[in-house]
């Protein structure tokens, strides 16, 4: 990828791989702890998802820039638009004021501000602004998402079996198939991922007040997902503070801060209401409309009565895009039929993923510590508090909580098991393809 960048002239793309090469480089070795066995695990993901996430990234331009239709979601042409005009302004300080103290955009400023920094640097010290920078740049967070995981899944697993489950992640989970994109979703799984396993770490007060910040930033880039990850460090605290001899004040400290940042942030979108429910009611009537187009059983969900039809529509998502060949329909070129295919592979597995989980639960709920339990929970909540509208990118954040759960139990069950919960898997997801074949043809 480095090669292809310097043949094409796009120095800002090459200093940015580079860049991001170290930089990734120095947060695997950072994240082993001076563990040998783990480092060359760390490093071992981190090269190959590197390679994997921007060749697919180099592919996903190549595939759609050829018919000049890349921003294929709406979000990403608002993104771009923005990142040129304040990567055009005369200073860093500009942007930031623009975004954080003027809020000339209401809502989202921390992807503004993002977006518009990388811009600015590449227009004043490389060779300027373009697409492919862009979302080089996302793709490169969708690698540390990876490493995360890596980590986490220790706290439940060898590190033999956490890092075969953490292939199984880069290559097949939505993480991959939502990276090529300019949009927020990539960075926001990554606070999330990121506050998932904080919270499996011992409590210190560095690591609680990395939390808040964490949610002050999450709020930047959406406003729901910012209120949601309140919880975090809520739940580090009462899970983690133990016995230590500042819990109380620990406590007033946390519940204060994010009630501030909560605050403050309410008081920003109130004050342009009118635009936020326009937006809302954007994405709402986008995804009913979604649904009812690709016909079959997502149409058939949305039209259930009130809290069925959040049940059908929450356990629905898990599978979505379904069926996996959705996306083949609108593929003009080799490129972008690769691309298809990764977003095909996505729900599939990750539908055997929480087949898995929820067969399962009841055996394995027990065994499991409170921290997992709470984590489970307030993903529920997330996924139902979402069901209005619902899109996989949007609650993808929280999926490591699921997967979590999902090694774990495969950790504990003989290979006789799994294939037979394999075999049922194949059989009920089977059924659903004749199901939908029947109601889309007949």
């Amino acid at each position: 990828m480095l090669c292809i960048s310097l043949f094409s002239g796009d120095m800002s793309t090459t200093v940015s791989l580079i860049s991001f090469f170290i930089i990734g480089t120095g947060i695997s070795y950072w994240l082993s702890n001076k563990n040998k066995a783990e480092l060359i695990h760390l490093l071992s993901i981190f090269y190959l998802a590197f390679l994997i996430y921007t060749s697919y990234t180099m592919l996903a331009y190549w595939g759609y820039t050829a018919v000049n239709s890349f921003f294929i979601y709406p979000d990403q042409d608002h993104f771009y638009t923005v990142a040129e005009q304040l990567g055009n302004k005369p200073s860093i300080n500009a942007i930031f004021n623009s975004c954080f103290i003027y809020r000339e955009h209401i809502e989202q400023e921390g992807a503004y501000f993002l977006f518009g920094t990388l811009a600015f640097i590449a227009n004043k010290y490389l060779t300027g602004n373009t697409v492919l920078f862009q979302i080089i740049n996302v793709s490169a967070l969708a690698v540390l998402i990876n490493l995360f995981i890596y980590k986490t899944l220790l706290f439940y697993v060898k590190k033999e079996l956490a890092f075969k489950y953490t292939l199984f992640y880069l290559f097949f989970a939505y993480v991959l198939s939502f990276s090529p994109w300019l949009l927020r979703d990539i960075h926001i799984t990554l606070l999330f991922t990121i506050a998932i396993y904080l919270v499996h770490r011992p409590f210190t007060i560095n690591r609680l007040l990395f939390l808040i910040l964490l949610q002050f930033i999450t709020l930047e880039f959406r406003f729901e997902s910012g209120i949601a990850f309140s919880f975090f460090p809520l739940l580090f605290l009462y899970t983690k503070a133990g016995n230590n001899k500042y819990r109380r004040f620990y406590y007033f400290l946390t519940t204060v801060i994010v009630v501030f940042i909560a605050a403050l942030s309410i008081k920003y979108i109130l004050s342009s209401l009118s635009t936020v429910f326009m937006v809302i009611d954007r994405y709402a009537e986008a995804t009913s409309l979604s649904a009812e187009d690709s016909g079959g059983l997502g149409a058939i969900l949305y039209r259930l009565p009130f809290g069925i039809k959040q049940l059908s529509v929450t356990a629905f998502s898990q599978i979505s895009p379904f069926p996996p060949w959705f996306q083949l329909a609108n593929s003009n070129s080799i490129p972008q039929i690769l691309l298809a295919i990764v977003a095909g592979i996505a729900p599939v597995f990750w539908g055997y993923v929480v087949f898995i989980s929820f067969i399962n639960l009841k055996k394995y709920y027990k065994k499991l510590p409170k921290l997992s339990i709470w984590l489970l929970g307030f993903m529920a909540l997330f996924l139902l508090a979402n069901s209005s509208n619902i899109n996989v990118r949007r609650i993808m954040a929280v999926y490591p909580i699921m997967y979590i759960l999902f090694v774990y139990i495969q950790s504990q069950q003989t290979k006789q098991i799994i294939i037979k919960n394999k075999l049922k898997y194949i059989f009920m997801y089977s059924g659903l393809l004749i199901i939908y074949s029947m109601l889309k043809f007949l």
